[in-house]
């Protein structure tokens, strides 16, 4: 027997209602600490707000007052996640939001033989996968095509300044694996700005924010502000948040994601992300391959499923004005990861799939697409043009972890196009009460410039609809 991770859809009850209550609660108070400080309060009576948000573990859910679900142990660590909560828009919507909705996700184990199939439901509770997630890393060694400095020319930033389209009031979320904010500091030549009570801590890895080990989520900070340089930026690790696998493994898993992007939300709503003029989430990481989901025509199936509760929670973020925007992934034919397993073909899956999202593709500073970014269509299931666009990648940027080793793979492509989206998103003609993210993300699809090779208009496996162009999209929107 092996104990498997397992995401479960609950009818509501007291238990979990109480439990997403909680998560609003710490949200409140960490609002209350940072407007004290903001008012010229005393570091105590922030503190004692700051109480609500203790760094040891804690008991997030009931176990005990919940219903029984055969076969299945739940994880008292996960606090429960309200389908409805990415509508809310005040503490007072979000109190509301818990109160009435049908449905919460929590986490459980399932007691299970190595060959078996998970059920479909265990009791009155649907039962979906738990994905591992990765960060996107690719095969490629070669040198850098390029510098930071010949990307911003090539996206043509300067003019972006002159439209003081430079990202303020706009605040980027890096879920990944943390920033180091020293190195971020020493890469830049200035020191970011950067909101750490905005910041998330994963449980039971408690540090201060912006002191996570440096790379992979430190290099995203670098790409995203290269077009977005007033932009603040708040860490969420999503990648630094473990839990047991089968075999005793420690990974993060998407129950992560969900708790990350729940207390982002929470935050957006009544808690320090509020105050910004709009929220931008960069996410570089993903799933690589659909064997590591449940057999297919399983209903609770993440890879081909936009049922599933996560990418349920994505959809309606952008809903509430949250631009969402995802790497592709770097499975494509030429130079596929390892982790891909050789497999190329509809490599755009899981979230990166979801139409209401930015999916973003890599191309060098030539706009030739690099060998590792996945290409279109997704995978059954999901919207098939995929990716959007392309945005630049390789290129010597950085210098985190050695100071000729580039910024590379699709995960720098994401917060390059996210940086982008940023700088538009500081017109203050140009905020999500406006201008929705659908509406923006498909003025970004129509105002491209062709990459290197791309024959005819409109959208196509290799490219999208093209190379991410925020020039051409501020004239289009008349910034």
């Amino acid at each position: 027997m092996k104990k498997v991770p397992v995401i479960l859809r609950v009818p509501t009850n007291r238990a979990v209602k109480e439990s997403a209550r909680a998560v609003l609660r710490r949200a409140a108070a960490r609002l209350a600490a940072a407007h004290s400080l903001e008012a010229g309060g005393d570091s105590a009576s922030a503190s004692v707000a700051e109480a609500a948000f203790p760094t040891a573990p804690i008991r997030r859910l009931d176990v005990d007052a919940m219903p029984t679900y055969p076969g299945m142990m739940l994880d008292h660590g996960y606090a429960a996640v309200p389908d409805r909560m990415t509508h809310a828009h005040s503490h007072r919507d979000a109190e509301e939001i818990v109160e009435a909705s049908e449905h919460f996700t929590v986490r459980a184990y399932l007691h299970a033989e190595d060959s078996q199939t998970p059920p479909h439901r265990a009791g009155d509770a649907e039962v979906f996968v738990e994905m591992r997630l990765h960060p996107f890393v690719n095969c490629m060694v070669e040198p850098a095509v390029g510098t930071a400095r010949e990307v911003a020319e090539q996206l043509n930033l300067s003019r972006l300044k002159a439209l003081n389209l430079t990202g303020e009031q706009v605040a980027i979320a890096i879920l990944d694996t943390g920033i180091h904010l020293q190195s971020l500091t020493r890469s830049l030549g200035r020191a970011p700005r950067f909101d750490p009570r905005a910041c998330w801590n994963p449980q039971r890895k408690h540090r201060e924010p912006g002191t996570w080990p440096v790379g992979h989520g430190t290099m995203c900070a670098f790409d995203a502000l290269l077009a977005a340089p007033d932009a603040t930026l708040v860490d969420f690790p999503i990648l630094e948040v473990e839990s047991p696998s089968p075999d005793g493994m420690m990974f993060p898993y998407v129950s992560s994601a969900m708790r990350a992007y729940g207390a982002l939300l929470a935050s957006r709503a009544h808690g320090p992300l509020k105050k910004y003029q709009a929220l931008v989430v960069s996410n570089s990481w993903g799933i690589y391959h659909p064997d590591d989901d449940y057999p297919a025509g399983h209903p609770g199936r993440f890879s081909d499923n936009p049922g599933h509760p996560f990418n349920v929670q994505l959809a309606a973020a952008t809903r509430a004005g949250i631009d969402v925007v995802f790497a592709a992934g770097n499975c494509g034919k030429g130079c596929p990861s390892p982790n891909c397993r050789n497999s190329h073909g509809n490599a755009i899956m899981g979230c990166a799939g979801l139409r209401e999202i930015l999916t973003v593709g890599g191309c060098d500073i030539h706009g030739a697409r690099a060998g590792f970014s996945s290409q279109g269509p997704s995978i059954p299931g999901m919207e098939p043009h995929k990716p959007d666009l392309m945005a630049y990648t390789h290129f010597l940027g950085s210098k985190v972890t050695s100071a000729s080793k580039p910024d590379t793979g699709t995960s720098t492509a994401c917060p390059v196009a996210a940086g982008c989206v940023a700088a538009l998103r500081s017109s203050p003609k140009a905020t999500p009460a406006i201008l929705p993210p659908a509406k923006l993300f498909e003025i970004l699809r129509h105002t491209t410039t062709p990459a290197h090779g791309k024959t005819s208009a409109g959208w196509d496996a290799d490219n999208g609809w093209g190379i991410v162009s925020p020039v051409n999209a501020a004239t289009r929107l008349n910034l």
